[in-house]
């Protein structure tokens, strides 16, 4: 007895999917439906279905784009142009039409501005291995950035290829987009996180005002670069010694310890005590400013002869003097705005001398003194 074909995938172009609902026939055609979604005038969606008849799977892909096309609505989608650029343009544009967090939206955005930065002028047709590799190499090795920064880039990248892949916007489907891995353990410049010593010498080897008072702020405050770049004065009472930060779960009130009081209310009085605006007015973009403040961090370490650190280690310090000193982890986590497991599994470095300590501390393979009257030891037989 034949064994009777597979059903065909479903095909979808742009805002459009087309399914079979049964088959085959005697002809070897299924029966295809059409199915995309209208905005009514109230602005409600609702899902529109049409029956396309019965096609063979070649028939579909020529039928789907003129059905399309037949229903009437009219395709909003941007035209491509054949670059990196306008394809992570189109990707993007459709992002932002789409219910994800704001958050998540501003994260693309800036993978996405840093993949135009370096890929955009690159033809879809002729982007290889090679640029991807040059982007990883030029990214890590020569400008410092996270090994992570650049695997989320690139995985970035790829999301926008197969979308553009399935929506049409790519000549030949069949097209893959070449793999580069990363391995973050490759590069330790990212992954180091120094003592506060080496920071300390850091900082005095900087040279740009602002840039040094940024990383003394980010390191009093155990926060993100990003977010300290972007503080106004609005944010900060300096009367109670309290903050205000944007994270990415909300926004946190933390109060402020003695160093961080003090570089704020010196960038207050150089400012003339206002009352808005930027704690460090210097910054334009932030992203922008994020990458000068690294560059300054790590000419700063050659000075000093230090080796090199990015300004998001002093994250991983900060938890690593909070868990020395003993606090506990909820109280640390609340400080740093992490959940509790994030931070002892991506922020916590165990050093030698932590181990030592800990061995120290807990005695093992000592045998504790006996009360009066009272044997420690194995029976003798």
């Amino acid at each position: 007895m034949p064994r009777k074909p597979s059903r065909p995938r479903p095909k979808r172009l742009g805002d459009y999917s087309l399914s079979v609902k049964r088959g085959p026939d005697s002809d070897g055609r299924w029966y295809y439906r059409l199915m995309w979604w209208e905005t009514g005038r109230s602005g409600e969606r609702r899902r529109k279905t049409r029956s396309l008849g019965w096609l063979t799977v070649l028939e579909a892909d020529d039928a789907l784009k003129a059905a399309c096309n037949a229903v009437g609505e009219e395709d909003d989608r941007e035209p491509f142009r054949d670059t990196v650029a306008d394809l992570l343009g189109a990707w993007l544009a459709k992002v932002d039409a789409g219910p994800l967090r704001p958050a998540t939206k501003s994260h693309y955005r800036q993978c996405v501005t840093r993949l135009k930065a370096e890929l955009g002028e690159i033809l879809v047709e002729r982007l290889g291995y090679e640029d991807l590799e040059r982007y990883v190499n030029g990214k890590i090795v020569s400008k410092g950035e996270s090994p992570r920064t650049v695997i989320q880039d690139l995985r970035i990248c790829r999301n926008a290829w197969n979308w553009a892949r399935k929506a049409g916007y790519v000549a030949d489907r069949r097209m893959e987009l070449p793999t580069v891995k990363v391995t973050p353990g490759d590069y330790r410049v990212n992954h180091r996180t120094p003592t506060d010593a080496e920071v300390a010498a850091t900082v005095d080897a900087m040279t740009s005002t602002w840039k040094r008072d940024a990383v003394r702020l980010t390191w009093a405050t155990g926060s993100r670069i990003g977010a300290v770049l972007g503080l106004t004065w609005e944010q900060v009472e300096l009367d109670t010694s309290t903050i205000s930060l944007r994270t990415k779960t909300g926004i946190k009130v933390l109060p402020l310890g003695s160093p961080a009081v003090a570089v704020l209310q010196e960038r207050h009085e150089a400012q003339g005590k206002p009352d808005e605006g930027r704690v460090f007015p210097e910054v334009g973009d932030v992203d922008t400013a994020i990458s000068n403040v690294r560059s300054s961090v790590l000419r700063g370490c050659k000075r000093a002869a230090i080796k090199p650190w990015t300004p998001h280690a002093l994250r991983r310090l900060a938890v690593d003097s909070m868990a020395r000193a003993g606090i506990d982890v909820a109280t640390a986590a609340s400080i740093t705005g992490h959940s509790p497991e994030v931070m002892l599994r991506h922020y916590r470095t165990v050093s030698k001398a932590d181990q030592r300590r800990a061995l120290a501390k807990a005695g093992l393979g000592e045998v504790a003194a006996a009360p009066k009257g009272q044997v420690i030891g194995f029976p003798k037989k």
